[in-house]
C-alpha cells in the first residue's frame, strides 16, 4: 500500500458515505425489493406485502441499524472536531473545536508505546462481514506518558500505515464502542 504524505484525514462525507450512509441504501433497497419480488412471484396480496416490509424494517433496524447507528453516533462523537495531519517529517492531531495551544498533539513514532486496533471478530479474522457494523473498528494509541488517544475509522482508517515502526496490537470486540473517554478523543 501507497503511504500518503502530506494529508489531512477528518471526518467528511466520503468516509460517512463508505461506513453509513451506503449501507443505509442497501438496508432499503432490500427491504423494498425484497417484498416486492415476493408480490410478483407469489401473486401475494398488498397487505401481505406491506407486512413483509414492515417486519423487515423492524428486523433490519434490531439487528443491523440501531448496532450501525450506536457505533457511528460513538465515533462521531469522539473524532468529529478532530483532524490527524500526516506530513513528510510530523504526525499531529488538532482538535479544531479547541483553540488553545494545547489543541495540537504531536505524534512522532516515538512518542507512541502501541496501538491498539480493536476490530470487529470478523475484521479482525479478515472474514466475510455480515453485519453493516463489522466494517467499523478504532484504534488507541497509547504514549510513552499514558495518555490514550482515541481515532476512529471514520476519522482515519489507514492509521497503521503511517505508524510502521510502532508495534500494533489487534484486539478482537464483538462490538468495537468507544469506551474510555479522556480529553484527547
Amino acid at each position: 500500500m501507497i503511504i500518503k504524505k502530506n494529508t489531512i484525514y477528518k471526518i467528511d462525507f466520503d468516509r460517512k458515505r463508505k461506513y453509513f450512509y451506503n449501507f443505509l441504501i442497501y438496508m432499503f433497497l432490500i427491504g423494498i425489493s425484497l417484498p416486492i419480488i415476493f408480490y410478483l412471484i407469489f401473486d401475494l396480496s398488498i397487505s401481505v406485502t406491506i407486512k413483509m416490509c414492515l417486519s423487515f424494517f423492524l428486523f433490519t433496524s434490531v439487528f443491523y441499524l440501531i448496532p450501525l447507528i450506536v457505533l457511528f453516533k460513538n465515533y462521531t462523537k469522539h473524532n468529529k472536531h478532530f483532524e490527524l495531519i500526516i506530513e513528510e517529517n510530523e504526525k499531529y492531531l488538532i482538535n479544531r473545536k479547541n483553540t488553545n495551544l494545547k489543541s495540537k498533539i504531536n505524534l512522532p513514532d516515538s512518542e507512541i508505546k502501541i496501538i491498539n486496533s480493536n476490530l470487529s471478530y470478523s475484521l479482525f479474522d479478515n472474514r466475510i462481514r455480515l453485519l453493516f457494523w463489522d466494517e467499523l473498528f478504532y484504534n488507541e494509541l497509547i504514549l510513552k506518558n499514558n495518555e490514550r488517544i482515541y481515532i476512529s475509522c471514520l476519522l482515519c482508517d489507514e492509521l497503521i500505515e503511517h505508524f510502521p515502526n510502532v508495534k500494533n496490537n489487534r484486539i478482537k470486540r464483538i462490538f468495537p464502542n468507544i469506551k474510555i473517554i479522556n480529553n484527547c478523543g
